[in-house]
């Protein structure tokens, strides 16, 4: 290529800019004519360019000039017709052959049809955006304002994708970008492009940083000794410089009793005992980077003071039996050891010095002497005690509360001073409920509910016996363990979920709170979630309770509902085989929410696919082989695609015929025939024998049309339409005659018969027909009279070729027929071609239309009607609500000449078609383009209607209502069989049916796999693993089967329940649909690809337990 795209563009914004210096520098003598100068330089170049171009390729002239609608030649015919030059330079030659030029290409592309008028923008198109000043790291917490700077963009409105950083904000009107990012918020490093934007076009730029801390710089502990004792309290703040550390770390770790604070880096804290000098790195971080810093110090061990510990110095008496503790005051890090040897039940500890136990033995009053150790010497203290037995005393059950739960274990060990012997309990214990008679515990499950009430226990031994008493009462446990075992982290949107609740003990009650996140519900009864969430929530925490008349048990969910990719896209209901020319309408299933719906490669011509909703609609227009297309669900989050295959056959012809057909046709006159014929695609069409001298067969349409040349007797004709799938034929029966003119109609009328015809009054009594032959003008009276007599037996009216007397000549024909058809409700097929209509009987006619709700097929072509007649008669019939019309034709019309019939009339025409919804063919020349489109829609739209309807005619009442589809969450069955339970679960039905019919009579909704299996194994029944799913399939499928046409109530995926009755329902490879029929005789399709939540009433449930 001579010449690219890019330096067409190059020298247009060139010879602009020049253009835009030269305007701007008018008012200088010097400056202005300096800038001319230059701009009358950059026409010669873009001349030159122009010229190479013209001598060029056409196409590459076409591609680069024609595109965009011919913006690039409009901008220099708009710069030509700008720029207006000095008096200096008004008659350069160069200016004036640049105007030749672009003259020259714009006629070029006027040749190639492919010109069209550019219209310049009213304002610039912003370019070169740009933010100075940024930094590529920001720090957390730093205030932002940048301001954009652009060349251009008069009323730009600006956008940013993704986001800008929390706080931070891009004004759509300025472009400006502020606010405060905030403190703590660390951001990786991330590009955000900026569009600034108006009508005249766009530009972007990329902002790239990041949000990090300034990392530390130094670190330092400058009042570290090297050498510190043991037990020394010690505090060493860091020295720090640069940003502020967010965590620190030590390694190796400290000694013991020294600890590092994460937050600020303080060294605190006393070391126990002697520690070798060592080297600790600390290292102080943030997200910007680190600083590390050496702590060398050792720790010297001090001597031991003596224990003290909590014993008078005359001695202590402890109790036998009795639980006894000594603590001493000690020096941290030393080891204890005593002499002589404790007492039997009594240790000293090794690292604590601490004294404890319970003595088993009595003994006399003794001295012991206790030794403190460490690296830098001992020390010693003496305690002295004696061990007796005393009385038990203090006796208490701490963990004794006022309720007990019935079939909840207890285990209750006392709390006793001394050494009791034997234990003993008044009244007897609760039934379940035992006392250990040799340690004083309470222990067991309470079997049976108890009121409130007072038990005394005693504890004695050979010294004496103390007593306490115990109140309380047995009731029903209140739920407890209650979890929902299924529960995510994270929901998706628009997903139908089910969350069945796994509890111990009866539930009255279940509540949450807050209240769950839009299009999600709680079931009070059985606790079970379900539902699909409508609206995108962050992570929040939903407390849910189970509660009954003893207490409640809650357990908090935490969860968030987020946009998911799509997935399981289907497209079930999309026959592997497509008919040219047949309508298609395939729904998608998919799981989740979808912003856009694509394929590729495309579809077949006449396919397309809703961006928004995925179905896929349309009529193929051609054949196409068997091929493969991927379907792709997208949105925020991802994506899904599923492959669909299909090919696209050629249906056979089918039911042609010529119902417009005339028996006879006239030398001279207009023949047109158009077929009907229910497939046609790729027909060609062909007749045999051939057809008489001027007319002819449209191989390509089937249509017969022309001007008989002469007269023929009557002949049979057959045509067929033929394509690569099939054949059909039609048979033509007609003749060829000389007619006779409107005037030797009239002479041909017998008055006499004239007036017997006019003065019947009944069909039974009117007069034979007259010969059609021999008694023209007699025969047109007699079928007008019938018309006018509503004759049951009349239903087509054939006047093709006849030409009827003018209204003024005689009144019994043509203007009685107008006004007949005003009252006949037989005749549907008026067909009146070529046979001298008047004007003035158009307008009679038209008001006979806007009363006939009859007729089906009206045909005046080549007649004598007016612009005024055509519009009264489409306005008649659009006036007219319970017309009947299917065919109009109106075409040919002799005054007309052949000139159109003028916008009025085709606006007439037009407006009949918009409103009108019968009319599926039309015999109408219409030149304006806008009526002609509103034409052609309406055309389209009649037969597909038409299509539709004989669809429906072949169809069941009930198939004929076409579903509404929703989405399926919960099923609720309502109405019980009226057969007994045995009739359902038969002697064929699963052995374990019986497990089954218990638990959803109990629970009142259908088990999952691990709730009848620990259903079964607490009823003393055991179900394999391998047996459960089947168990549940089958009880399942004979539920619902048993449930077919009784009443149900069903939830969609927003939780709105609807009533109606359940009159199918099917489940393949995890796809389940329920075909609802309301109240009101509205229909539904429910559809899901989970298994949705399934309940059943207290009917229900009364009626599996009466079985049971």
């Amino acid at each position: 290529m001579a010449y690219t795209t890019e330096q067409v563009d190059e020298l247009i914004r060139t010879l602009e800019k020049g253009a835009e210096r030269q305007i701007a520098t008018a008012h200088s003598a010097v400056k202005g004519v300096a800038a001319e100068r230059d701009l009358l330089s950059s026409a010669e170049s873009a001349r030159d360019l122009l010229v190479k171009a013209v001598k060029g390729e056409k196409e590459t002239l076409n591609s680069v000039f024609g595109a965009g609608d011919c913006e690039k030649i409009g901008r220099l015919r708009y710069l030509l017709d700008t720029v207006q030059l000095s008096d200096m330079h008004v008659k350069d030659q160069r200016w004036k052959h640049l105007r030749e030029a672009v003259d020259t290409i714009e006629q070029v592309l006027k040749d190639l049809g492919t010109f069209k008028p550019w219209v310049p923008p009213t304002v610039q198109a912003p370019e070169r955006l740009a933010y100075k000043g940024l930094r590529r790291r920001l720090s957390p917490g730093r205030r932002m304002n940048l301001k954009p700077e652009m060349d251009g963009g008069d009323g730009a409105t600006f956008e940013v994708s993704p986001p800008l950083p929390a706080a931070l904000e891009l004004s759509a009107a300025t472009g400006a970008i502020t606010g405060r990012l905030q403190p703590g918020q660390l951001i990786d490093e991330a590009t955000y492009v900026v569009t600034a934007r108006n009508e005249a076009g766009e530009t972007s730029v990329e902002l790239v940083f990041s949000v990090k801390d300034t990392p530390p710089a130094s670190l330092a502990y400058p009042n570290v000794r090297a050498e510190i004792l043991a037990g020394e309290k010690v505090r060493w703040e860091p020295a720090i410089e640069g940003g502020l550390p967010t965590s620190w770390s030590v390694e190796p770790a400290l000694p013991s009793g020294l600890v590092l604070d994460g937050t600020t880096g303080v060294i605190q804290g006393a070391v126990p005992g002697g520690v070798e000098v060592m080297v600790y790195k600390v290292a102080a971080a943030n997200s910007g980077g680190q600083a590390e810093a050496s702590v060398e110090f050792g720790v010297r061990a001090a001597a031991p003071r003596s224990p003290v510990y909590p014993c008078p110095e005359e001695g202590a008496v402890y109790a036998l039996g009795g639980s006894l503790e000594l603590v001493p005051e000690v020096t941290p890090g030393c080891t204890f050891s005593i002499s002589p040897q404790l007492p039997a039940g009594l240790r000293i500890d090794e690292d604590t010095g601490v004294i404890s136990g319970t003595p088993s033995e009595p003994t006399a009053r003794t001295a012991y002497e206790v030794r403190a150790r460490n690296a830098g010497g001992e020390a010693r203290a003496t305690i002295s005690f004696e061990v007796r037995q005393m009385p038990p005393s203090s006796l208490a059950y701490p963990e004794m509360t006022e309720r007990l739960y019935a079939g909840y274990a207890v285990s209750l060990a006392p709390e006793v001073e001394g050494a009791p012997s034997s234990w003993t309990v008044e009244p007897t214990l609760p039934a379940g409920l035992s006392l250990d008679a040799a340690t004083g515990a309470i222990s067991g499950a309470p079997s049976e509910v108890v009121a409130s009430g007072t038990w005394t226990v005693t504890a004695s031994n050979p010294a004496g016996e103390t007593s306490c008493e115990l109140k309380f009462s047995v009731d029903v446990a209140p739920p407890s363990t209650l979890s929902f075992p299924a529960v995510e982290q994270e929901m998706a949107l628009l997903v139908p979920m089910t969350l069945t609740p796994s509890v111990q003990g009866q539930v009255e009650e279940y509540s949450v709170f807050p209240d769950l996140p839009a299009g999600l519900r709680l079931d009070p009864q059985t606790g079970v979630i379900s539902g699909s969430p409508t609206e995108v929530a962050g992570e929040a925490t939903y407390e849910v309770t189970a509660k009954n008349s003893s207490g409640s048990s809650t357990v908090a969910l935490t969860f968030a509902v987020k946009r998911t990719p799509p997935k399981s896209l289907k497209y079930p209901l999309l026959s592997p085989q497509l008919m040219v020319g047949r309508a298609v309408e395939a729904m998608p299933d998919v799981s989740g929410s979808v912003q856009k719906f694509s394929v590729q490669p495309p579809l077949p011509a006449g396919l397309e696919i809703d961006e928004e909703d995925g179905t896929i609609t349309g009529s193929p227009e051609t054949e196409a082989a068997e091929a493969k297309y991927v379907v792709t669900a997208s949105n925020e989050a991802g994506e899904t695609s599923e492959e669909i295959t299909f090919a696209v056959l050629l249906p056979p012809p089918s039911d042609l015929s010529y119902p417009l057909a005339s028996s006879t046709y006239a030398v001279g006159g207009p023949v047109l025939i158009e077929p009907e014929i229910k497939t046609a695609h790729g027909c060609s069409y062909s007749v045999e024998p051939p057809l008489p001298e001027g007319i002819e067969l449209d191989p390509k349409t089937g249509v017969v049309s022309g001007e008989p040349a002469a007269t023929c007797d009557e002949a049979t004709y057959n045509i067929t339409a033929r394509n690569s799938a099939g054949s059909s034929e039609a048979q033509l029966v007609f003749q060829v005659v000389e007619t006779l003119d409107s005037d030797q109609v009239a002479g041909s009328i017998n008055k006499d018969f004239a007036a017997k015809i006019e003065a019947v009054e009944d069909i039974a009594e009117l007069l034979p027909e007259p010969s059609k032959t021999h008694q023209y003008g007699d025969w047109m009276i007699w079928m007008v009279h019938r018309a006018h007599l509503n004759d049951p037996s009349l239903v087509d009216f054939n006047f093709n070729n006849m030409h009827m007397p003018e209204p003024h000549i005689e009144s019994r024909i043509a203007p009685k027929l107008m006004k007949a058809m005003e009252t006949n409700t037989y005749i549907k097929t008026l067909s009146l071609v070529n046979s001298n209509l008047m004007k003035v009987q158009g307008m009679e006619l038209a008001t006979a239309l806007q009363e006939n709700k009859t007729l089906q097929i009206l045909n005046l072509d080549s007649n004598n009607l007016d612009s005024l007649a055509v519009q009264k008669i489409a306005s008649a019939i659009r006036e007219n609500k319970g017309s009947k019309l299917e065919h109009l034709r109106l075409a040919q019309q002799k005054g007309q000449g052949g000139i159109s019939f003028g916008r009025p009339t085709e606006e007439a025409i037009g407006l009949l078609m918009e409103k009108n919804e019968s009319i599926i063919k039309l015999g109408f020349e219409c030149n304006d383009a806008h009526w002609r489109n509103i034409i052609d829609r309406a055309l389209l739209r009649n037969n597909d209607f038409a299509r539709k309807k004989r669809r429906r005619s072949t169809l069941s009442p009930e198939e004929e209502v076409v579903p509404e589809e929703k989405a399926l969450s919960r099923l609720v069955l309502q109405q019980p069989p009226s057969v007994s339970v045995s009739e359902v679960f038969n002697e064929d039905a699963h052995p374990n049916n019986v497990v089954f019919r218990s638990f959803v009579s109990n629970q009142k909704r259908l088990p999952t796999m691990s709730q009848l299996q620990n259903y079964a194994r607490n009823s003393g029944t055991s179900l394999k693993y391998s047996t459960v799913a089947p168990l549940i399939k089958e009880c399942r499928s004979r539920l619902l089967d048993a449930a077919v046409n009784k009443e149900v109530i069903v939830a969609d995926i927003f939780e709105v329940d609807s009533a109606g009755d359940l009159r199918n329902w099917s489940e393949n490879n995890g796809n389940w649909a329920l075909d609802i029929w309301s109240p009101d005789g509205k229909r539904y399709a429910y559809k899901t690809n989970k298994e949705p939540a399934f309940l059943v009433s207290d009917a229900w449930a009364a009626w599996l337990q009466d079985g049971a």
